[in-house]
């Protein structure tokens, strides 16, 4: 018995008009195809849908979109595929005894996978291409005869050696940084970029206290080690902050005893 798809072909166009590129499915209910630009269509028999079938459409809906937000066209095909493969799966089984979302499961984590890698990346190229930039720059105003020779040149070295251990960082943790998949290729490289300026300025904080005696004032006058714990607080996304956030503690306690110091002289001196 004929199917009312039967008569689709790949080449030719559909019931509204658009040309097939690719079938991934097709039973006597149901087509699941490509069309031009790699778009995923599909067509059923039935006129309404049950809810089982507005909820599979929804999980459907639902990893599409993450297709078309994480990945471009010429690699997104296989994955439109694999999501038809899956979609004439979930609406060709009638018995219903799979939750809807079990169908999506592998296609779902692939997708995942792919789009983190993909971020991932972004991220850490966008973060090594800004450190290379600031890492000329720095260089160059290093040795340069118009900078100061003590303040200046410490200040740079330790931006320098703030941007190196940021990037160093970036790269440690390249396969295991925690960001989102889906967002904008734009935004990754907006973070990767982020963290190789916020290890800069860690490592321009960490030159300010040292030079202002607050911590290690023995290393001062030694620019090797300020331009190795410049790394270290580069590297390091807590070092800096805990630091600051024990000086604010030390600044508190230390407003806090000073009026309580003032009546105990003064009671003294009565």
């Amino acid at each position: 018995m004929l199917g009312p798809f039967d008569d689709l072909r790949v080449g030719q166009p559909d019931k509204r008009g658009q040309n097939i590129t690719f079938i991934v499915g097709r039973s006597t209910e149901l087509i699941v195809y490509l069309i031009d630009d790699d778009h995923l269509k599909f067509d059923t028999a039935t006129d309404a849908p049950t809810a089982r079938e507005l909820e599979i459409l929804k999980q459907y809906d639902r990893i599409y979109s993450y297709i078309s937000l994480a990945l471009k066209k010429d690699k997104a095909r296989p994955l439109k595929v694999d999501l038809g493969s899956a979609l004439f799966r979930a609406l060709s089984d009638k018995s219903g005894t799979c939750s809807c979302a079990d169908y999506f499961v592998d296609v779902a984590e692939h997708i995942q996978t792919r789009a983190l890698d993909i971020a991932r990346f972004i991220y850490v190229i966008s973060g090594f291409i800004l450190a290379l930039v600031l890492a000329v720059i720095l260089g160059i105003a290093y040795i340069s005869p118009w900078v100061p020779a003590d303040l200046g040149k410490t200040i740079i070295l330790g931006c320098l050696g703030g941007t190196i251990g940021s990037a160093l960082s970036v790269f440690a943790r390249s396969n295991t940084l925690k960001i989102s998949p889906y967002k904008q290729h734009s935004f990754s490289a907006f973070q990767g970029m982020s963290r190789i300026a916020l290890g800069a300025l860690f490592g321009f904080i960490f030159v300010c206290c040292v030079k202002g005696n607050i911590l290690l004032g023995m290393i001062s006058d030694k620019p090797f080690a300020l331009f190795a714990f410049s790394i270290l607080a580069g590297s390091s996304e807590t070092f800096v902050p805990e630091l600051l956030k024990r000086m604010e503690v030390e600044a508190r306690t230390t407003s806090s005893t000073r009026p309580a110091q003032s009546v105990t002289l003064d009671a003294v001196d009565q």
